[in-house]
Parts: structure tokens; C-alpha cells; sequence
């Protein structure tokens, strides 16, 4: 067991992985944090790595209903828990 599973449950989490182009990327962040205070959704966890010519961004919630509209309202795809 890990200290994540003792005190976030990350095999509970939902994931949700969006790519996007770098210059995209500023006003989609701005775009999601507006749908996201709209929804009262709050992820557990928002990172971005850049992945050649883009940047794979990655969101995780606690409720697979949120990560499930998230993902539909960003053209993301659900990803496989790690």
C-alpha cells in the first residue's frame, strides 16, 4: 500500500487525458476552470506534460460523473487507472 492509497484512494480515482497544441493551451485552462466553478466540479489532480508538438493534460476526480462530463466537454478520452 502506498501513502496515495492511505490517504487519497488513487486507484479511485477517475482520469481524464485531454491533448492539446501549445497555443491552445492557455485559453482551454481559462475555458476549463470557468466550466469547472460552472459545475462545481474540483479535480483532484491537474497536471500538463508536453509531448512533442503537444501537451498532454491530465485531470483526475474523486466521482466518474464529473470526470465523464469533463472529459465529453473537452474531447478528452477516460483514462486506465495507473
Amino acid at each position: 500500500m502506498t501513502l496515495t492509497d492511505k490517504v487519497g484512494g488513487a486507484k479511485n480515482m477517475h482520469r481524464v487525458e485531454i491533448r492539446l497544441y501549445r497555443g491552445e493551451l492557455a485559453d482551454m485552462m481559462a475555458q476549463m476552470r470557468v466550466w469547472l466553478d460552472e459545475h462545481r466540479f474540483e479535480p483532484s489532480v491537474f497536471s500538463c506534460k508536453e509531448h512533442d508538438r503537444t501537451m498532454l493534460v491530465r485531470v483526475a476526480f474523486n466521482e466518474a460523473a464529473a470526470a465523464a462530463a469533463f472529459a465529453e466537454r473537452f474531447g478528452g478520452r477516460m483514462a486506465q487507472a495507473a
